[in-house]
């Protein structure tokens, strides 16, 4: 009598902070930022805004991406900074499943009020957040 056992491999998407810095520096590229001032509906002044995407190069299905955005002054130096949800249940995009991008859509920007016109270069500075990043289990 002879027996079979098949053992299933298990697959633990990262969960230490650690892991998850490694997956944002080897597979999520961010690119296509775009910064610039532009008037909106709401206002009669121009506003700070801005656009950008996300591409997930790596083998894991994202359900929750924030990035924060850094505001830069004249010598390159962040001024202020706020976080944004790209991905998750109650965004536009659920998933960022592997070799999908995270995209704006065209003409569309973010805005920011906050921040002094004299103060702001025009140039921000993105990076994703490690402790609010999250994978499909």
């Amino acid at each position: 009598m002879s027996f079979c056992i098949l053992q299933v491999l298990s697959h633990e998407p990262p969960t230490e902070d650690i892991e998850k810095q490694n997956y944002i520096d080897s597979f999520l590229e961010i690119k296509g930022i775009s910064s610039k001032y532009i008037n909106t509906y709401l206002d009669d002044f121009a506003v700070p805004a801005f656009r950008y995407s996300i591409k997930n190069n790596g083998t894991e299905t994202i359900t929750e991406l924030w990035v924060r955005v850094f505001f830069l002054d004249k010598n390159g130096n962040p001024f202020f900074d706020e976080d944004y949800l790209s991905i998750s249940e109650y965004s536009d995009m659920k998933l960022l499943k592997p070799n999908y991008t995270f995209r704006m859509e065209t003409g569309t920007y973010m805005t920011v009020k906050e921040i002094d016109p004299k103060e702001w270069s025009g140039e921000i500075k993105i990076e994703i957040l490690t402790n609010k990043l999250k994978f499909e289990q």
